[in-house]
């Protein structure tokens, strides 16, 4: 983790500093989860604003269970060997109370897969919440109650 450029959160009283990852390698691994999460995009955007423009979408009032909703339809599709990929890299980056996360992960989380689910979503916000802000945010907000619904089943 050589990488100087991080972010810090702290989740459950443990500060987690996540480090950027190589540019490349961070670009492919967000292709990946694009094509995961890209074909439910479309028919969310039918399913919640009724297949009119973007224009009218953009004018419809958001209800408060929207990001719920949304985030339910968009982990519908996941990967398991996708989420696993972004749990094993993200973890590499991560520091947790000041010692790498790797070698302690499964401990470190053991019995607490909703705190693990809250650090995947900062992780997840803090790679590549400049350029797709709006979608890793409403991950954040709703989307570790989804992935806990989806790997349980």
């Amino acid at each position: 983790m050589s990488q100087q450029d991080y972010q810090t959160k702290t989740i459950d009283g443990v500060e987690y500093a996540v480090y950027m990852m190589a540019p490349m390698e961070s670009n492919d691994l967000l292709l990946d989860v694009s094509k995961m999460l890209g074909p439910s995009i479309g028919p969310l955007l039918d399913k919640f604003f009724g297949g009119g423009s973007l224009e009218a979408a953009l004018e419809q009032q958001i209800t408060p269970d929207f990001f719920a909703k949304a985030a339910a339809a968009l982990f519908s599709g996941l990967d398991k060997a996708v989420v696993k990929r972004v749990i094993e890299e993200m973890r590499e980056k991560t520091m947790a109370n000041g010692k790498p996360l790797k070698p302690i992960f499964d401990i470190h989380f053991m019995g607490k897969l909703d705190q693990m689910y809250k650090w995947l979503a900062f992780a997840m916000q803090a790679q590549w919440g400049k350029c797709c802000s709006a979608l890793v945010q409403g991950i954040s907000a709703q989307g570790a109650k989804a992935i806990a619904t989806t790997e349980s089943q």
